[in-house]
């Protein structure tokens, strides 16, 4: 599905509809990986079990950012596909880049 609708984005960036359904797509991967976190982390399932919850907490919020901005691009793809198709970029830029999250993980988990 990924690529299909990266190669239709590429074909017709300029296309309202194009823009918007890659939106969807996105916000639905990001929905789907916010659904194998919650599973994940709900009762410590495949996480460590000295997690503590605050930090599980802070992780769910952070997972949710993706499929949240991506939701709103998607809408505004249908007046502005240029602004959205930056904001499909920007944000797994974001991601890759350290964040407080970081370090407050290994400062918790060495306590």
């Amino acid at each position: 599905a990924i690529p299909f609708a990266a190669g239709l984005i590429g074909e017709h960036r300029h296309e309202h509809i194009a823009v918007a359904g890659y939106g969807l797509l996105l916000t639905f991967v990001g929905l789907t990986f916010y659904a194998l976190w919650r599973y994940a982390s709900r009762g410590h399932r495949l996480i460590r079990p000295d997690m503590p919850a605050d930090l599980v907490s802070l992780g769910t919020k952070v997972v949710l950012i993706a499929p949240i901005t991506y939701a709103v691009a998607t809408v505004l793809a249908l007046y502005y596909p240029s602004i959205s198709q930056i904001i499909y970029i920007l944000v797994p830029l974001v991601y890759l880049l350290p964040s407080p999250i970081d370090r407050l993980v290994h400062f918790k988990l060495a306590e």
